[in-house]
């Protein structure tokens, strides 16, 4: 997964780069249209498929210090102004801008497909994968860092939906109420 990321990072840095000087850093286009453009453009091509990740924190930290690097840029902060994360955010939201941390965006994607993947029918491979567990072979010495169930709960508890397995079967069911308790869950994280 390091791997990934890096290349990632590199994708969102060339979207970047090649939107700074025409868009990004010119002082005519309202603070608004930057920020959506780096959420459609910049953040959505590093963050494609980020719903079936394995993430570490230490990954985690990296996407996000790489936003808050870019986010600087666009609000032109210098380097000696000595900005925390949270200045730059509350900076940005003073303008009526909603923007959430990279960690708020992977738990909300990988939980939308979660309950998308819930509600396949039960022949669908995805769905088998999600339930199904590998019963030939060996597992490399010292265990898997992470996995996806893994981070699936630890999304559930970050958005206080750890519930009992039939509840959340019959949650996940309910599409619109479903978007509702991950968006309102998602937006705790603030």
């Amino acid at each position: 997964m390091d791997d990934e990321v890096t290349v990632r990072l590199s994708r969102m840095s060339a979207a970047f780069a090649s939107l700074s000087d025409r868009f990004f850093l010119n002082p005519h286009i309202h603070l608004l249209t930057k920020i959506r453009i780096f959420d459609a453009v910049v953040i959505s091509n590093g963050l494609y498929g980020c719903a079936i990740w394995n993430i570490k924190e230490k990954q985690m930290q990296q996407l996000d210090s790489w936003k808050f690097r870019h986010l600087k840029k666009i609000l032109r902060c210098k380097w000696s102004d000595y900005s925390s994360y949270l200045d730059v955010i509350q900076r940005i939201r003073a303008y009526g801008i909603k923007i959430g941390t990279i960690e708020m965006t992977i738990t909300q994607r990988r939980l939308l497909y979660l309950g998308h993947v819930m509600r396949m029918k039960d022949n669908r491979l995805p769905k088998m994968m999600l339930y199904g567990n590998i019963e030939l072979g060996r597992c490399a010495d010292g265990g898997q860092e992470t996995s996806y169930h893994k981070c699936i709960k630890e999304d559930l508890k970050k958005c206080k939906m750890d519930l009992s397995f039939d509840i959340f079967k019959s949650m996940v069911r309910n599409r619109s109420n479903w978007i509702r308790n991950v968006n309102v869950g998602v937006n705790n994280l603030y």
